[in-house]
């Protein structure tokens, strides 16, 4: 018997919802890191993870990974970011943004469930450190001016 594919992303979205962190919300989490980033209204915030100088905010939405990179490509720009890198590599899609202040990460890979995309964005807090520099060296392993 074949099973109907809205079926089948039906279920993978209440089991998507079933696995999600009691008290999870639809929106993005309340955090001045991700202020202004756009999110899908159907997005399910199932994990965070926070320091000092960063912000993970983990999610599960009932689209395509192409849909959702669509979504980025078209919401990042309108909300001020600037896309940077756009990486596809087989099922799944990485994007960096930059816009006044600091930068964003947005990686999508598609679940076990048609239909069903699972993506992280990676938010670094205003004031962060930049990332250091590799210290360059010339052929003989002296250091080399910047």
């Amino acid at each position: 018997m074949k099973t109907p594919r809205s079926l089948v992303a039906l279920l993978g979205l209440a089991l998507a919802a079933c696995s999600v962190k009691e008290g999870a919300r639809e929106a993005a989490p309340p955090s001045p890191v991700l202020a202004g980033v756009p999110f899908p209204a159907t997005a399910r915030l199932t994990d965070t993870t926070r320091t000092v100088d960063a912000l993970r905010a983990q999610f599960f939405v009932g689209m395509s990974v192409d849909s959702l990179a669509a979504y980025y490509r078209r919401e990042l720009p309108k909300a001020g970011f600037r896309i940077v890198g756009d990486v596809t590599d087989g099922p799944r899609v990485d994007m960096y943004a930059q816009r006044d202040g600091p930068p964003l990460w947005v990686q999508m890979q598609p679940t076990r469930d048609s239909g069903i995309t699972q993506f992280t964005i990676i938010g670094a807090a205003a004031g962060a450190p930049a990332p250091a520099r590799p210290e360059r060296r010339d052929t003989l392993g002296r250091r080399a001016p910047r």
